[in-house]
């Protein structure tokens, strides 16, 4: 059988993970990466969410946890809330009877789930910039200067975590604990996952795009604000839109 090599080493909590990119014709196990045994539910997430999104496993496919389970040499717990997790975002059903499959993300997915994080995002924006800090200024310009950093070193993992605790400060910020919340099931830092692998967009880019929010909130416009909030996740709404079109 043939197909294409390649090693994408990516560092896991001090591990690396080898991984084999297979193409259309390669089985899920010619796919399986070698994988310490300590592996955390979010690194299993993350593999089985590239998977998916490269194609290695398709809408339809089951996801056994079984199979998984010995795969990745753990027990079927943290495959189990892997496959919730994915679930959470669309990329995966379970059905009575029939198990979990994977499922393929429609546009309306995609739409619903940036449209309530933008209404969140700009309420807390605006809720913020009532009671700005220079503290709260100054952790923001910390998270947009990380994100500048894992670019500039081409250290994805970081940048998708900074990206994530950017945004997640903002909300944090307006100290409502009801928003929040609701802002945290929006699985967050999976939709970044997703958009950061759907785009061609470098990510030195996508970290310049949050210097632009920052600046925006630090002009203590909360209209402004809110419209460059607005603004960053459509861009990104759109990126997932036109990939799914693409494919």
């Amino acid at each position: 059988q043939h197909f294409n090599d390649f090693l994408c080493l990516s560092e896991a909590k001090g591990m690396f993970i080898i991984m084999k990119k297979a193409t259309k014709e390669t089985s899920q196990q010619d796919a399986m990466p070698t994988i310490n045994r300590q592996t955390f539910r979010q690194e299993i997430r993350e593999y089985l969410e590239n998977a998916i999104q490269t194609g290695v496993l398709k809408p339809g496919d089951r996801i056994l946890e079984t199979y998984w389970a010995k795969q990745f040499g753990v027990s079927q717990a943290p495959i189990r809330e892997a496959i919730r997790d994915l679930e959470a975002i669309g990329l995966v059903e379970t059905k009575p009877y029939c198990g979990s499959t994977v499922r393929s993300l429609t546009e309306k997915d995609i739409q619903d789930s940036f449209s309530v994080r933008a209404c969140l995002e700009q309420m807390a924006v605006r809720i913020m910039i009532q009671n700005m800090s220079d503290e709260n200024l100054e952790i923001l310009r910390n998270e947009t200067t990380a994100m500048l950093e894992a670019a500039a070193q081409n250290d994805l993992k970081s940048f998708v975590t900074h990206d994530e605790m950017f945004h997640e400060w903002i909300v944090r910020m307006s100290q409502n604990d009801i928003l929040l919340r609701l802002w945290r099931q929006c699985s967050i830092r999976d939709w970044t996952h997703m958009t950061v692998l759907s785009t061609d967009m470098s990510i030195e880019t996508m970290a310049k795009m949050h210097v632009a929010v920052f600046d925006a909130i630090q002009s203590g416009d909360a209209n402004a604000a809110a419209e460059s909030i607005r603004e960053h996740l459509e861009t990104f709404e759109n990126v997932l839109i036109n990939d799914k079109r693409s494919k």
